[in-house]
């Protein structure tokens, strides 16, 4: 969905630019259904046609379609990936619970989420999803385009959530919350369509949702994108920037797996493993009424947004 939204405003951009200094009309006709072949094509060709902003802008969408597309296709084959998971915007009411839970998380607040607007934001919210997953239903390998990703639970059933380059995956769980890392801090940022850029690409984070292991039933996850704000914070990883209190009292184990849920909060995190790790938490009461909220919009959504 993310990626779909911002590949539409970026080809607009390209559009307008190639229109603009009349260097549309140069491009041969089999390349016009794709904006950003017909700038590869004018840049190859008649590169004085752009303006520095352009080059700019076309390097941004390059890089962006060249991440979103370059992982193995064996990865999809593995993921046994036949139909994709209905997707749609997280209600309103879902986020005013979870931001005290974002903030325990992230130990900063967050420009976006409830509650934290009158404060000096360090992260930025990118996207808000609902997923659901019926039987037949799965996503395909890919990488999030934001710094950091947690995904709540809001369901026992469904299939796992896989990392195959890290040999790991983590069992859906009502009240689990994954969290990890997708790039690494680096002066380039990428993006910026949500307005806020994220970093380097960190492609052992490459992860997929597994078909469901039950017949029946559904899974059901709420997908929280994140983006540091600050980009000369001297990290060697976004994880070491996590400074929530849920994180730092956290027991951590070392295995492929989490352990299952408890009242506590656990960590699960790997050797060696996306930077810093795959962080596993456990959360309490506050699951149930975020998924009364999720499942009641969802009931509700006459619009289905579609997959990434």
């Amino acid at each position: 969905m993310f990626d779909e939204r911002r590949e539409q405003h970026e080809d607009a951009e390209l559009l307008v630019a190639l229109v603009g200094t009349g260097a549309l009309q140069f491009v041969p006709e089999q390349y016009h259904r794709d904006p950003l072949r017909c700038f590869l094509w004018i840049a190859q060709t008649r590169p004085e046609l752009l303006a520095r902003g352009d080059w700019k802008r076309g390097a941004c969408a390059a890089r962006r379609r060249a991440w979103c597309t370059h992982w193995n296709p064996e990865d999809l084959v593995r993921s046994g990936f036949r139909q994709r998971a209905a997707r749609c915007q997280a209600p309103k009411a879902a986020l005013e619970l979870l931001a005290p839970l974002a903030r325990e998380v992230l130990g900063a607040p967050v420009r976006g989420l409830h509650r934290e607007e009158a404060q000096l934001p360090r992260w930025a919210l990118r996207d808000t999803t609902v997923v659901r997953y019926k039987p037949e239903e799965s996503q395909v390998p890919h990488i999030d385009t934001s710094d950091v990703t947690m995904l709540l639970y809001l369901s026992d059933a469904g299939g796992r959530t896989c990392f195959p380059h890290l040999g790991c995956s983590v069992q859906p769980r009502r009240g689990r919350v994954l969290v990890f890392c997708s790039t690494q801090p680096r002066a380039a940022r990428f993006g910026g369509f949500a307005g806020s850029a994220y970093g380097e690409p960190l492609d052992s984070t490459m992860h997929y949702g597994s078909l469901m292991e039950e017949p029946h039933g559904e899974k059901m996850i709420l997908q929280l994108l994140f983006a540091a704000e600050d980009q000369c914070l001297p990290f060697r990883s976004w994880a070491e920037a996590l400074q929530g209190d849920a994180l730092r009292q956290a027991a951590r184990t070392y295995g492929c797996q989490a352990g299952r849920p408890g009242r506590g909060v656990g960590l699960c995190l790997a050797k060696e493993r996306c930077a810093s790790g795959c962080k596993e938490l456990r959360t309490g009461k506050p699951c149930r009424r975020v998924k009364k909220a999720a499942l009641a919009f969802v009931a509700n959504c006459s619009r289905i947004l579609p997959s990434t």
